[in-house]
């Protein structure tokens, strides 16, 4: 009986785990295409892709990190 609910549990957490993926995603996709002139100012001004890159993925943490609080 409790290996049905462990193996329940563990579907319903993955399924969740997949969607909280999917939705910080489209929310990061979504924040790309909204700074293209910025990125692209930063790259002019002397920016490195390394930094962006970095912008970005403090972002997606700091999103990640609201959502888990």
């Amino acid at each position: 009986q409790l290996s049905y609910l462990t193996g329940a549990a563990l579907i319903i957490g993955f399924i969740t785990l997949i969607g909280a993926a999917i939705g910080l995603m489209n929310i990061m996709l979504v924040a790309v295409t909204e700074r293209t002139k910025e990125i692209g100012l930063v790259k002019a001004i002397g920016g490195r892709q390394k930094s962006v890159r970095q912008q970005f993925l403090l972002e997606a943490i700091l999103i990640s990190l609201m959502g888990a609080v």
